[in-house]
C-alpha cells in the first residue's frame, strides 16, 4: 500500500517538476484564454506531425526549425510552449488528485478489510491498523498538486479535459509506438 502510494506521489512530483519550470521561463506570460486554448487544440495534431516528420534525430537541435515552423502557423514559439506546459501541468495536476483520491480509497477498504480478519493475530492486526491510520492521517499538502495556474486558467482546461487528454493522451502515443519502424533507434512517436 505504502509503496503504491509513494509510487504515484514520485510519478506526480516528476511530471509537476517538468511542467512547472516550462511555466516559469522566458518573459511573464498573460492568462490562457478560450480562444487561444481551442486554437492550441486545433494547431496541436499539424504541429505533432510535422515533429514526426522533421524531427529525426533526438541528438540534433531542432530548436530554429520549430521555431520557425510555429511562427509560419501563427504561433510565438514561448507561447505555443507555455501553453503546452500549462495543459500538461494541469493535467498532470488532476490525475495527481485522481490518483490520491484512489490511492486513498483502496487504504480505507484494506484497512476494512485487514480489520475484519479474523486469521491475523491481534498484535499484528492492531500494529498494521495503526501503520494504515497513520498513513490515512497524513493530508496531501494542496502545493503537492498545484499547477502553478490561476484558477480561471484551470476551469478552461477543466472544461475541455477529456478532448485534451485524448489529443495528449497515451492512447495515441501506445498506438504509434506499436507501428514505429524497428530499424529506426530515432523513431520519435510523440
Amino acid at each position: 500500500m505504502r509503496s503504491l502510494m509513494l509510487r504515484f506521489v514520485a510519478g506526480l512530483v516528476l511530471a509537476l517538476a517538468v511542467c512547472q519550470p516550462a511555466l516559469a521561463q522566458g518573459t511573464a506570460q498573460p492568462p490562457l484564454s478560450a480562444a487561444e486554448l481551442d486554437r492550441f487544440m486545433a494547431d496541436y495534431p499539424a504541429y505533432r506531425d510535422w515533429i514526426r516528420e522533421n524531427v529525426v534525430s533526438s541528438e540534433a537541435d531542432y530548436s530554429a526549425p520549430i521555431a520557425a515552423h510555429l511562427k509560419s502557423i501563427g504561433w510565438e514559439n514561448d507561447r505555443y510552449f507555455h501553453v503546452l506546459s500549462a495543459v500538461t501541468a494541469r493535467l498532470a495536476e488532476l490525475s495527481g488528485q485522481q490518483g490520491m483520491d484512489e490511492a486513498l480509497k483502496q487504504m480505507r477498504a484494506d484497512r476494512d478489510r485487514l480489520k475484519d480478519n479474523p486469521n491475523l493475530p491481534p498484535a499484528d492486526k492492531e500494529a498494521l491498523l495503526a501503520e494504515i491510520d497513520k498513513e490515512l492521517g497524513v493530508a496531501p499538502e494542496a502545493s503537492d498538486f498545484d499547477s502553478g495556474l490561476t484558477a480561471p486558467e484551470k476551469k478552461l482546461i477543466d472544461a475541455r479535459k477529456d478532448a485534451l487528454e485524448k489529443l495528449l493522451g497515451e492512447d495515441v502515443l501506445e498506438k504509434e509506438t506499436e507501428s514505429a519502424p524497428d530499424d529506426n533507434p530515432d523513431f520519435l512517436p510523440e
